[in-house]
């Protein structure tokens, strides 16, 4: 096992990489990255996952976890040559937690976010990592806040703005991205 320390945006970080060839141009190992901010403190893991070596440069090869300065899971999913491969949960900075598919690293499919209660706040279908079709918007208890369609990444259609009562307040309609008089 190699250990290596550096510091990177003035945090001390420590890098543990075991290594075993398996091929003339495949190296694989698997890296953990520890952070310690503060002297004395505990360090805590950001990273695990498996890399391969090919054609002069590492890619992510394999399960990955990633992990927040708490030591909570931030997201994990499983990469195929250095691309996310399909089912990740990713965490966002203001607690929400999302879920869906990858497809040589580009999201594909249904995703769902959720708000830190686990109520769903979000839905809808990526295609070619671009939104289309009905997305939903849900408040933190549930209700639903908006109903918008996408066209390969812009909005597209109907855009219904509703109250908490469940009726609709605005309906905006969108041309190719553009609100539409």
């Amino acid at each position: 096992m190699t250990w290596t320390t550096f510091l990177h945006k003035g945090w001390l970080c420590v890098l543990a990489v075991a290594l075993a060839a398996c091929a003339d141009d495949v190296v694989e190992g698997t890296t953990r990255v520890r952070v310690d901010h503060h002297p004395g403190e505990p360090k805590v893991e950001r990273a695990k996952h498996t890399q391969v070596y090919r054609d002069g440069r590492w890619l992510h090869h394999g399960p990955a976890e990633y992990f927040d300065k708490q030591g909570d899971v931030e997201g994990f999913g499983t990469y195929a040559d250095g691309l996310e491969q399909g089912h990740w949960v990713l965490h966002t900075e203001d607690g929400m937690r999302s879920e869906g598919e990858f497809r040589a690293g580009r999201r594909e499919g249904v995703w769902t976010w959720y708000h830190p209660t686990g109520k769903v706040g979000l839905t809808g279908t990526y295609v070619d990592d671009a939104r289309h079709g009905e997305w939903t918007t849900h408040d933190p208890s549930g209700r639903i806040q908006e109903r918008a369609t996408w066209k390969h990444g812009v909005r597209h259609g109907s855009m219904l703005v509703y109250d908490t009562q469940g009726h609709v307040l605005e309906t905006i309609r969108y041309v190719e991205g553009v609100r539409a008089e």
